[in-house]
């Protein structure tokens, strides 16, 4: 098919139904963003308990989604002028006009066929992006196994130089940790420094952090 035949159908199509379009393309966009958005801090959140604190937006890139928003929008539009067209052919093939009850339950139909699809996109999507943002498959796995290696050391002798290896490592991780939590705060207040419950959260986090750094470099020095 010609593609100036079909931008041409796309732009009666919307023209003819610019309300419906509207509020479809809308509709779909805020859904499929607030969906991503949550689903994505959940998974981001799932494996980090108490230390991290993810709340994950797509901000301005987001945008982006408005793309197949309007693109399932048009798919809808164009399915509900076929079954009304062949039914109830009208001087405007690409004009919608007053629905009736048989075009809105095909409607709803369609919406819910869309919306399963666009939601088992969504969440392919979300475990991936989860996976590769996720810090708990690095970083986090690192600082796992370094405290395991202090609480699970036999309860032989060891050495006074083995203990301060291991406190000065307990104590490196501990910073890292730190570090992070301020980083974070750093990206809330840049982010939303009007919500304070969050920043409150987020400087609680990192100054106990910090305590605890402290505290294990004090050991550590000790030995």
């Amino acid at each position: 098919m010609n593609f100036a035949r079909v931008l041409e159908a796309i732009k009666a199509i919307i023209k003819g139904n610019a309300l419906l379009f509207t509020v479809l393309t809308i509709f779909f966009y805020k859904t499929v963003s607030n969906a991503a958005d949550q689903g994505l801090t959940q998974l981001l959140n799932m494996n980090n308990e108490s230390i991290y604190t993810y709340n994950y937006s797509f901000g301005m890139t987001g945008l982006l989604l408005i793309i197949p928003a309007a693109l399932f929008t048009l798919l809808i539009i164009k399915g509900l002028l076929l079954i009304k067209n062949k039914f109830k052919p009208s001087a405007n093939p690409h004009e919608l006009g007053f629905p009736t009850l048989s075009q809105v339950w095909t409607l709803i139909k369609l919406l819910g066929k869309a919306f399963l699809w666009i939601f088992s996109a969504i969440g392919l999507f979300i475990f991936w992006l989860a996976s590769v943002l996720s810090p708990g498959s690095s970083g986090g796995g690192g600082a796992s196994s370094g405290r395991g290696a202090v609480g699970g050391r036999p309860s032989a002798p060891v050495d006074n130089s083995n203990l301060k290896r291991e406190a000065e490592f307990q104590a490196r991780q501990k910073q890292k940790e730190a570090d992070y939590a301020k980083r974070q705060l750093g990206k809330q207040l840049g982010y939303n420094a009007g919500y304070a419950p969050e920043v409150n959260k987020r400087l609680n986090r990192a100054n106990a952090m910090q305590r605890e750094a402290n505290e294990a470099a004090k050991r550590a020095r000790n030995l």
